[in-house]
């Protein structure tokens, strides 16, 4: 009986909490700093070149690297829906069209980042 209600009362708890949790993220707000232009955001650069360079090449390699992981993935779908076509599998199909829409979003999301950021 103990164990029932005490399972009860934490269960209680956590939905609470998770309720809070919500309520929480619910209530940011975004802060700008003073004088600052929303509409045309100028690039960040901290002053010196070496490391402006240096953020610049580490920006380019995750770049590349998110492009080169859509591209395999987008290879594994197309691989799925064709090995679906031979064995009949509509599931299969399914899962390989998810897995081809799910790289495509991958393989742009450098582009699409930098077109919600302007």
């Amino acid at each position: 009986m103990k164990s029932k209600t005490l399972f009860r009362n934490l269960r209680k708890f956590l939905a609470v909490l998770a309720a809070v949790m919500v309520l929480m993220s619910c209530n940011l707000i975004p802060a700008q700093a003073a004088g600052a232009d929303a509409l045309s955001p100028r690039p960040l650069t901290t002053g010196v070149s070496e490391v402006d360079i240096m953020l610049t090449n580490l920006n380019e390699l995750i770049t590349g690297l998110v492009k080169v992981i859509g591209g395999i993935l987008c290879i594994y779908g197309i691989l799925q829906v064709g090995m679906s076509f031979s064995g009949h599998d509509p599931s299969q199909r399914i899962q390989g069209l998810m897995c081809i829409a799910g790289a495509i979003i991958i393989f742009f999301s450098p582009e699409i980042l930098t077109a919600i950021q302007k």
